[in-house]
């Protein structure tokens, strides 16, 4: 209860923020050239340069397509990782249980909603009818 009154103050807070105290107009200002020197280009080629001819790493093309060839194999273990993170999906979204003439159901009960229960302004999260039957009894291991 404490967790939800904290959170709702924080909520109602946020949002007097946003519509009060925040101002409503929106300013635009122009960025300078984000472009070093090119006195500070020439001085890190120069860097770079020095690098590879200390390193020796264009002359190696050994060092270099070993390395290049570790680098295609390095998304490998993400694809064997993710790949198995939930269930085969297959067709299952492609069905639905919605068809013409079903009836809506209130969530999680599984009760039909009636038409006299609904009014202008009213809201329910529905599902389909029978929806409620068949989670139950995948929960009991039937389906």
């Amino acid at each position: 209860m404490e967790c939800h009154c904290l959170c709702s103050g924080i909520g109602f807070g946020a949002v007097h923020w946003a519509k009060t105290l925040m101002p409503d107009n929106e300013v635009t200002e122009e960025r300078h050239l984000a472009r070093s020197s090119d006195e500070n280009r020439a001085a890190a080629v120069e860097i770079i340069k020095l690098a590879d001819g200390e390193s020796g790493f264009t002359r190696r093309k050994l060092i270099r397509r070993t390395m290049y060839g570790a680098l295609a194999f390095l998304p490998i273990p993400a694809v064997v990782i993710f790949g198995d993170l939930g269930p085969v999906v297959g067709d299952t979204l492609k069905r639905t249980m919605w068809k013409a003439g079903t009836r809506l159901a209130k969530d999680p009960t599984g009760i039909p909603i009636k038409a006299s229960e609904v009014t202008v302004g009213s809201v329910f999260h529905v599902i389909p009818e029978g929806l409620a039957e068949l989670d139950r009894a995948q929960a009991r291991g039937e389906g």
